[in-house]
């Protein structure tokens, strides 16, 4: 039983660890995704 326990707690760790590096992952992607929406015009506009 401890055994089993003591795998569940790591998991736990690992999930949450890879929530935060896809939480931050997620938030880079949408910085590089305002670049298509500023100024609510289209990219097409703003690169010639």
């Amino acid at each position: 039983m401890d055994t089993m326990t003591q795998s569940n707690a790591d998991l736990a760790i690992q999930s949450a660890e890879a929530a935060r590096t896809l939480t931050g992952q997620a938030g880079h992607l949408n910085e590089l995704m305002d670049f298509f929406r500023r100024d609510g015009g289209s990219a097409e506009k703003r690169m010639g």
